[in-house]
Order: C-alpha cells, then sequence, then structure tokens
C-alpha cells in the first residue's frame, strides 16, 4: 500500500494503516491528484515492478467492503494483461 496524503491526514492514514506494510507519503501543500498519482507509480515500479495500482480519491466511500473486494480481483486479470480498468 502506497498512501499519498497531506500531512493533516497523518494521524488517520496512519491509524487506518497499521496492520498492513503501507508506504505512506505526505505532502505539506496538495498540489493534485496527478503529482500524488505520478508519484506512488514512480514508488511502486521502483519498489514493485510487477504492481498493480488502484488509484482511489479520499473523498470516495466504499459502503460494502467485499463486494468491492471482488470487483477488483475481477478486474484484476485485465490490469495484468495490460488494461486501464476504470470503477465508477
Amino acid at each position: 500500500v502506497i498512501c499519498v496524503a497531506s500531512t493533516r491526514y497523518r494521524e488517520t492514514i496512519e491509524a487506518q494503516t497499521r496492520t498492513r506494510h503501507a508506504r505512506i507519503i505526505l505532502e505539506e501543500t496538495p498540489k493534485n491528484t496527478a503529482i500524488a498519482a505520478l508519484s506512488a507509480a514512480i514508488i511502486a515500479a521502483h519498489e514493485h515492478p510487477e504492481a498493480v495500482l488502484c488509484l482511489m480519491t479520499c473523498d470516495h466511500v466504499i459502503m460494502d467492503g467485499e463486494t468491492w473486494k471482488n470487483q477488483l480481483y475481477e478486474a484484476l486479470p485485465f490490469a495484468t494483461s495490460g488494461h486501464i480498468v476504470l470503477f465508477g
């Protein structure tokens, strides 16, 4: 897990990722989604070249975690074969 966020969310992110091995990148001044996505992609490519990125904004609420997890697993074969997968 690579999480890019504003420093104002530090405590929340640390609490939510405590049980996972997470890389947390904090921005003093939020730039925009593109910079955050690029930062995560560069780190993932360097540390885990076979990684699949799932970019999500902080203003989304996942009401049914089990369904969300199942949808991610269904999308994985498409993502690993070079396709861009969009949810929404």
